[in-house]
């Protein structure tokens, strides 16, 4: 079978199984606000709103919305840096400990009953094949990314000598 028509099987599977709509209860709202709580939870030092930003891979302002109901929920604390005004360190309540436990327990429950109804190997084996595929994504995007950057260099570069010409010829 040729590489086009399998694509295009892998595509109508992709479609059919609708990937988004099967995770999409692992990526409600609620998800960034418990991540924030578990990360605080099982810190053992100050951290910085900074640093869970980098963690989730989301802007500081993302992450400033999310502390920001944290704080109305009366799960953290936020104060600034003694050492460094422009740093903010987050600090989890006792509230806050007691939600992050339930979330932990909520998300191992799920995972013990995933395990039950799958398999561990085929969890492990589809965590790895995530992995690989979006590492592949991610190298495509990139070189689709330099390619693009490569292509605006040489219109600039061809601009330059068509704008030579010219002049040379005024």
């Amino acid at each position: 079978m040729d590489s086009r028509l399998q694509a295009e099987q892998i595509l109508k599977k992709i479609k059919s199984c609708s990937p988004t709509k099967t995770f999409k209860p692992l990526d409600h709202s609620e998800s960034g606000l418990c991540f924030i709580l578990i990360y605080l939870d099982e810190a053992e030092r100050e951290v910085y709103a900074s640093e869970i930003s980098e963690k989730m891979k989301i802007s500081r302002a993302g992450v400033a919305k999310l502390i920001k109901k944290l704080i109305y929920k009366e799960f953290v604390t936020k104060r600034v840096s003694h050492t460094d005004a422009r740093k903010e360190i987050i600090n989890i309540t006792e509230k806050g400990r007691i939600e992050a436990c339930k979330h932990r327990e909520e998300v191992m429950t799920f995972i013990e009953n995933l395990i039950r109804k799958v398999g561990v190997e085929k969890i492990e084996k589809f965590i790895d094949l995530a992995e690989e595929i979006k590492n592949s994504i991610d190298q495509w995007i990139e070189n689709a990314y330099e390619l693009h950057i490569l292509k605006n260099k040489m219109t600039l570069q061809l601009l330059e000598w068509k704008n030579r010409e010219i002049m040379e010829h005024l």
